[in-house]
């Protein structure tokens, strides 16, 4: 069941809200973060919402969209049941009016689509992968799933996917260009499949391109407190508007993971000159192809009078 806004609950229509918050300035600045309750017996209350938060291990039953006492936005689609898993998001009340809709592809993928200006939108997929418990198959099905999310539903023109991946990807292995010098920790098996996916989709993962010491990278700890990976990540299609990807210590809710907290800075103005650039390479890439067809024609047709 997917939500979009109506008057009646500060909703509007799935073709996005009438009035909606215009940045005037030509940047845009928002924060993300990544959170996931694994362990916590509590819950993140609404004065700790910032902006856009997802979460992973919601533990609700059902679907469906509530507007808090605060006035911010919680939304949550259950997991394999109701004390496991699911996915969900807070949004600030301040973007209430720039959300065009909230809708999952299943229990481990939700996505939300942000307006920013009349021509541009972000588009938030959060996710939460099988545990090391559950089969290749399983996760294989989940990275199809984040798939249709960025590619089956509303467009937008910047994609952020985030969320507890139960992976570990490490370090640069090679040429990867999906990934930046600055990873933590070692790769494993569900780690590589997650690198192939950035590949095959030309992502990138935004963690590795921020430089921190090795105590503000990881994200989850064990129970004893001796192992410490780096399995939740911020994702993205376009690494050039993320200005820090950081774990934040202090926000601490009980759970066994940390939060992972993103800054953007979208400037629309150069966004559309690249737009532009972008265009103009694509008509002459096209328009040199035609001369070279035109040309090859010409040649064939040349060399088949002469035989």
């Amino acid at each position: 069941m997917g939500h979009t806004w109506d008057d009646h609950m500060c909703y509007n229509g799935r073709d996005g809200p009438s009035k909606y918050n215009k940045w005037t300035n030509e940047d845009i600045n928002i924060v993300l973060a990544k959170y996931s309750f694994g362990g916590s017996k509590g819950g993140v209350t609404a004065c700790e919402v910032k902006y856009i938060l997802g979460l992973s291990e919601v533990r609700r039953e059902g679907e469906d969209t509530t507007t808090l006492e605060s006035g911010h936005v919680f939304y949550y689609r259950q997991g394999d049941s109701p004390s496991h898993g699911g996915v969900g998001f807070l949004v600030n009340k301040v973007l209430i009016d720039n959300v065009v809709e909230i809708s999952s592809v299943s229990s481990r993928v939700a996505y939300l689509i942000i307006r920013l200006t009349k021509r541009y939108s972000l588009k938030v997929v959060q996710v939460y992968a099988p545990t090391s418990s559950h089969s290749d198959t399983e996760v294989e099905i989940m990275y199809d799933d984040i798939y249709k999310a960025l590619n089956h539903t509303t467009k937008a023109h910047f994609s952020v996917i985030m969320g507890d991946f139960n992976a570990k990807v490490g370090t640069q292995s090679g040429p990867e260009f999906v990934l930046g010098q600055h990873g933590y920790g070692s790769r494993n098996h569900r780690g590589q499949m997650l690198v192939n996916f950035l590949e095959m989709n030309s992502l990138f993962l935004m963690n590795s391109f921020f430089k921190k010491r090795p105590h503000r990278k990881w994200t989850w700890k064990s129970p004893d407190n001796i192992t410490k990976n780096e399995i939740d990540f911020i994702i993205t299609d376009k690494r050039y508007i993320f200005r820090d990807v950081s774990v934040i210590s202090r926000f601490n809710t009980g759970s066994d993971h940390r939060l992972v907290r993103s800054t953007l800075n979208i400037d629309y103005k150069l966004e559309r000159i690249r737009l532009m650039k972008s265009s103009l390479r694509h008509e002459a890439l096209t328009k040199k192809l035609k001369t070279s067809f035109r040309c090859l024609k010409s040649h064939t047709f040349l060399s088949t009078r002469r035989k």
